[in-house]
C-alpha cells in the first residue's frame, strides 16, 4: 500500500504527449478529503498541479505527491510541483520506510 514518503511514478498525458512523473507521496487523500491541508502554506498557486480538491467519492483515494522542477543547466532542484493523482495509477518505486499506520484505512 502506497504511504507517504514512498517514491512514486505515474504516466499522464499532457498537451498531447504522455509524460512520466516521478516523486514522494507527501499524504494519502481520501475521497472527500481536502488535499490542499497537506500543502505547504506559502506554496504559490502555480506549483499546484491539479485543479479540484474535494473531489467525487466515486474518484477515489489519492495520493499527493511533490515532484522535483530540476535545473536543466545543472540539475540542481529549484524546488517542488505537486499533483494529487489517484492512487490507482501511481506505481511504488521506493519504498519510504514504516510512518505508522496507513492513513487510507
Amino acid at each position: 500500500m502506497v504511504k507517504p514518503g514512498d517514491i512514486v511514478k505515474w504516466t499522464s498525458q499532457s498537451q498531447g504527449s504522455w509524460v512520466t512523473k516521478q516523486g514522494e507521496v507527501v499524504a494519502v487523500v481520501k475521497p472527500l478529503e481536502s488535499a490542499f491541508r497537506h500543502l505547504p502554506a506559502d506554496l504559490p498557486k502555480a506549483r499546484r498541479k491539479f485543479e479540484s480538491d474535494r473531489v467525487h467519492a466515486w474518484y477515489g483515494i489519492r495520493a499527493l505527491v511533490k515532484v522535483p522542477r530540476v535545473s536543466k543547466r545543472d540539475g540542481s532542484v529549484l524546488g517542488y510541483d505537486y499533483y494529487c493523482p489517484r492512487l490507482s495509477q501511481v506505481e511504488v518505486v521506493e519504498d519510504g520506510g514504516d510512518h505508522g499506520p496507513d492513513p487510507a484505512a
